[in-house]
């Protein structure tokens, strides 16, 4: 056989080769497409009901039986708040889907500048009694972590002010008792990694002897110095091993205990379901350690008004160049 003949063999194979490879994978996509339109439709119907701010319909309508148990209709409607409706969505397209399995079926989509960003979802499809519903819906952060609508997002503020609530309790009855054994069963597994109880409890020995009284604290109101915000912290487990815990929700504020304060920095991981204490700082009653302009905001509900509470007035002045001069002081070149 001639070198030209080969040549022109190996050619007409690859042409075969390369339209039999075209074919079967216009054909895969073509039965992915078909195998999940269905649950694609129900995926989407869910998803423009909360377009629509149908949230009832969407919950009672398009989710499993275990969707619901898992999750309340306060919670969902809680975090359908916080996604902020209506929602602006597109699902992908057919050819990036996977093929279902075990009447089980993933389908993806963007959520459309939702705070700013763009952000990935999944919305679990599971078949129950033939009927496609919603199992799960998910942004990455949150993918994987069971039933119910789940994303990375800061509570609203009037669970804000149960979680740093139940710290503070936790935290006043821990120094009552001279005991942190409840407190520390409280607290997140990612703080229990790096101290023990009996770290703990000696940190705190100084603060019990003062026999504080914190009566009520957390029956206030609390004062947030700053907007609650997400950061990144790394902690030793020993001298030479550090690792990073992402997402730490940071609050930090005052409890407007009479009469003094009691500042409070609470740093939060989110373990699902729930928000833990991760790294906490409670702070003796002071209006020392609070910022100058909070400070006054303070001392505007308390009968003795004297600012020199909060800073030294007559530094602050002089620093400022602000000279207040006396009754019996004469201007020079002024008549007597």
């Amino acid at each position: 056989m001639s070198r030209r003949h080969k040549k022109k063999l190996i050619l007409r194979t690859l042409i075969i080769a390369i339209s039999v490879l075209a074919s079967c994978t216009g054909g895969f996509f073509s039965w992915v497409a078909l195998d999940t339109n269905d649950s694609a439709t129900k995926a989407d119907q869910f998803l423009f009901a909360l377009q629509s701010r149908e949230t009832v319909e969407a919950y009672r309508t398009h989710t499993t039986a275990h969707f619901r148990a898992v999750q309340d209709p306060v919670e969902f409607e809680k975090t359908m708040d916080l996604l902020g409706l209506p929602l602006t969505y597109k699902i992908d397209a057919w050819r990036d889907r996977r093929l279902e399995r075990e009447n089980i079926s993933k389908i993806r989509g963007t959520l459309i500048d939702l705070g700013g960003q763009d952000v990935k979802f999944t919305v679990d499809m599971v078949k129950e009694k033939g009927n496609w519903k919603v199992n799960a819906f998910q942004d990455d952060d949150r993918m994987g972590v069971g039933p119910g609508a789940w994303f990375k997002q800061i509570p609203l503020r009037e669970d804000l002010y149960v979680l740093t609530g139940e710290s503070i309790k936790l935290f006043r009855e821990a120094i009552e008792e001279k005991s942190f054994v409840d407190f520390y069963d409280y607290m997140s597994k990612s703080f229990k990694i790096g101290i023990s109880l009996e770290r703990l409890e000696q940190g705190y020995i100084p603060y019990m002897a003062l026999d504080l009284d914190m009566a009520g604290v957390e029956q206030l109101e609390p004062v947030y110095l700053e907007l609650p915000n997400l950061q990144s912290f790394a902690i030793g487990i020993d001298e030479q091993v550090e690792f990073e815990v992402k997402d730490v929700m940071v609050l930090r504020g005052y409890y407007p205990l009479r009469p003094k304060p009691v500042p409070f920095i609470f740093r939060y991981v989110y373990e699902h379901p729930e928000w833990k204490l991760f790294q906490f700082q409670v702070l003796e009653p002071t209006i020392s350690a609070l910022p100058p302009e909070i400070c006054l905001e303070w001392l505007l509900r308390q009968e003795d008004k004297n600012p020199n509470q909060c800073f030294d007035v007559g530094a602050s002045k002089r620093q400022r160049g602000i000279i207040t001069f006396g009754e019996d002081f004469v201007m020079p070149g002024s008549a007597q």
